[in-house]
């Protein structure tokens, strides 16, 4: 994919050249889930596992979990969706399925670029990122508000307001609203797995930074105290220590396997401190406190 962005400042410039090396590990493990036909480089000895930390892994997983359901749900739907375009007197440019797919990832980069680094106006909250999606999710599934989610307003209103924003949301929200009518009847399977992933790689989708007036910012973390806790408050599930064995005074000994799980732990602040994007001497990309 090609995008005509300029970015304004180093730190934009660092950002989309961290992006740059997300999307093309996206699209060597897209290809991997979709054929097969390479080793896995998520696998024990992948080559992710040498160059790339276990969260980026992890979201890699979760957003490319996404990306085949969708294309799947796009194969499935797109005789629906031709027709439903072509009702509406619109050109469909498209002459498979994977470049719908390409198409709506475009969008999506640039709709993001546009909410992160391109934003001039105040802070861009993850928190309201986070339920607003699960909102989407919710009603991309075209699943009432049960007892197990807060509570989130008018169910009607909100869906009011989903299928406004699907309006507004180019490719993405032109196929969403040309296959929803049929979602249950013609192809639930695939749409069920497609709201799913989503539902499952939710935390992926959101940005670890917050973005103002074009500069990347980070909650502050802070380390946590390891935590001492005597052995004869432990079952023997959970705490295997050798004082056991050794016949030691339970009450007076401290477990230490819950002292090695809390060790170097970290908890985020409500702090929010700008970051900057620093080379190390390998030359990986690295975000520090600026």
């Amino acid at each position: 994919m090609q995008f005509n962005i300029l970015p304004k400042n180093q730190e934009q410039a660092y950002w989309l050249k961290t992006l740059h090396y997300f999307y093309q590990a996206r699209g060597v493990l897209f290809a991997y889930k979709l054929l097969g036909k390479i080793p896995d480089p998520i696998g024990a000895e992948g080559v992710f596992e040498q160059h790339l930390s276990e969260s980026i892994i992890r979201n890699l997983h979760f957003i490319t979990e996404v990306d085949i359901a969708e294309y799947k749900l796009i194969i499935e739907g797109e005789p629906y969706f031709k027709k439903w375009i072509l009702r509406r007197q619109e050109a469909y440019p498209f002459k498979n399925p994977f470049q719908i797919l390409l198409e709506i990832q475009k969008q999506a980069f640039l709709e993001g670029w546009s909410l992160g680094p391109k934003n001039n106006d105040n802070w861009l909250s993850i928190e309201n990122q986070k339920d607003l999606l699960s909102i989407r999710v919710f009603l991309l599934a075209q699943s009432d508000w049960n007892n197990c989610v807060e509570e989130r307003g008018d169910y009607q209103e909100q869906e009011q307001e989903y299928l406004k924003f699907l309006e507004k949301s180019g490719w993405y929200g032109r196929l969403i609203l040309a296959l929803r009518p049929y979602s249950d009847i013609e192809f639930g399977e695939p749409w069920r797995r497609y709201v799913e992933a989503l539902r499952a790689g939710k935390p992926a989708y959101i940005d670890d930074f917050y973005w103002r007036k074009g500069l990347p910012y980070k909650r502050r973390e802070r380390t946590i105290e390891p935590e001492s806790v005597p052995c004869s408050s432990m079952s023997l599930q959970q705490c295997d220590c050798p004082f056991r064995s050794l016949g030691s005074d339970l009450s007076a000994s401290i477990c230490l396997t819950v002292l090695e799980e809390t060790t170097g732990k970290t908890k985020k602040t409500a702090e929010r401190v700008r970051v900057k994007g620093s080379f190390n001497p390998l030359g990986y990309l690295l975000w520090v406190w600026a």
